[in-house]
């Protein structure tokens, strides 16, 4: 089974089953944009962002991802190894250490590729196969629903 969260009309949150997600930071900034923060502890999740939205992260036991109009995955194991997956659009990674977000280490994502992070840090871009491409391809199906 799936579930699908929306923020507004400009994100969007896949769940699978089994997945453990939490809302951190769910608020506008002074300019009205929205700013999203979200916990994954577990599982796997597809995200799909429209460029502009506002400020939109993802943190993992061992990552954080900061996106711009952008559709990605992210699986959490359970030893907190994070893998994120980039279909399309912009995707920074930054690994974390003691609890600590590491921007000084942080790599931009490019399209059609992947990453994984684990407590030793982030390892280097790979691109994705074809079944990961597959995958996220008819996840990026749904369509965002927009605002009333």
């Amino acid at each position: 089974s799936m579930a699908i969260v929306q923020f507004g009309g400009g994100a969007m949150v896949t769940l699978r089953s089994g997945s453990v997600l939490n809302v951190a930071k769910l608020n506008l900034d002074e300019n009205g944009k929205p700013t999203v923060v979200l916990d994954q502890e577990k599982g796997f999740s597809f995200r799909k962002i429209k460029k502009g939205y506002g400020n939109y992260k993802i943190k993992s036991p061992t990552s954080v991802a900061g996106v711009r109009g952008t559709s990605f995955s992210l699986t959490v194991a359970k030893s907190g190894k994070t893998s994120i997956s980039l279909l399309e659009g912009k995707v920074q990674a930054a690994p974390i250490k003691d609890g600590v977000e590491q921007t000084d280490k942080a790599l931009d994502l490019e399209q059609g590729q992947k990453v994984s992070s684990a407590k030793t840090g982030l390892t280097k871009p790979k691109k994705l196969t074809t079944k990961d491409k597959k995958q996220l391809k008819a996840l990026n199906k749904i369509v965002l629903v927009p605002e009333a």
